[in-house]
C-alpha cells in the first residue's frame, strides 16, 4: 500500500513538472494577451497593445515575446462612438484617413512591414450584425507566423494625422489561432 502511494506521488510530481514546463511559453511582452481556449473557431489569441491616437503624428513601439506559434494578423480595432447601419465599404465613407506605417522585426531582420498606407484604403472587416466596430488590416502585410523562442519588436508610426472627425476608439491588436 505504501508503494502505491509513493507511485501516485511520483506520478503527480512528474505531471506537475510537465505542466510547469509548458508555462514557460506564456506570453511575456507588452499589452494584454488573451487565450480564449482551444475550442474557439477563430481568433483564439488576442493581443491588445493599447489605444493608438491617429489624430497626431506619433511613433509606438512594442516588445512581443513568447507568442504562440500560430498565424497572427496585425490590425487596428475600431470601436465607433456612434454606430451606424451604414457599412464602411467605400473608402470615402470611412471615418479615418490617417496614414500609417508599421514594421515587425526580429533581431534587426524585418519580418513584415507596411509603408505609408491610408487607413481608409486598407481592408475593413465588419461583422454583418454589428456595425459598432471594425478590424482594419492589410491583406498583403499584416500576417506573420511567430517563432515562440524569439522576441519581436513591432513599431507603428502615424505619419499623417487623421483630418476627419474622430469618431472611434482605435487599438492596435494582433489576432490569431483557432481551429477553423
Amino acid at each position: 500500500m505504501k508503494n502505491l502511494n509513493i507511485l501516485k506521488q511520483m506520478f503527480c510530481c512528474i505531471l506537475l513538472l510537465f505542466v510547469m514546463a509548458g508555462c514557460d511559453l506564456q506570453y511575456t511582452g507588452d499589452g494584454d494577451f488573451i487565450d480564449k481556449g482551444s475550442k474557439v473557431a477563430t481568433h483564439r489569441f488576442i493581443l491588445n497593445l493599447g489605444e493608438i491616437n491617429l489624430n497626431q503624428k506619433k511613433s509606438y513601439k512594442f516588445k512581443l515575446k513568447n507568442l504562440p506559434s500560430t498565424r497572427f494578423t496585425i490590425g487596428l480595432s475600431f470601436v465607433f462612438d456612434k454606430p451606424t447601419k451604414i457599412a464602411y465599404q467605400l473608402s470615402e465613407t470611412r471615418p479615418n484617413n490617417a496614414v500609417i506605417s508599421f514594421k515587425l522585426m526580429d533581431n534587426n531582420e524585418i519580418i513584415t512591414a507596411m509603408s505609408n498606407k491610408k487607413i481608409s484604403s486598407l481592408t475593413w472587416s465588419q461583422q454583418a450584425n454589428n456595425k459598432s466596430g471594425a478590424f482594419i488590416y492589410s491583406r498583403n502585410h499584416s500576417y506573420f507566423l511567430p517563432d515562440n523562442s524569439k522576441e519581436y519588436i513591432l513599431t507603428l508610426d502615424v505619419n499623417m494625422q487623421n483630418t476627419k472627425q474622430q469618431v472611434s476608439t482605435v487599438e492596435l491588436v494582433l489576432r490569431g489561432g483557432g481551429w477553423k
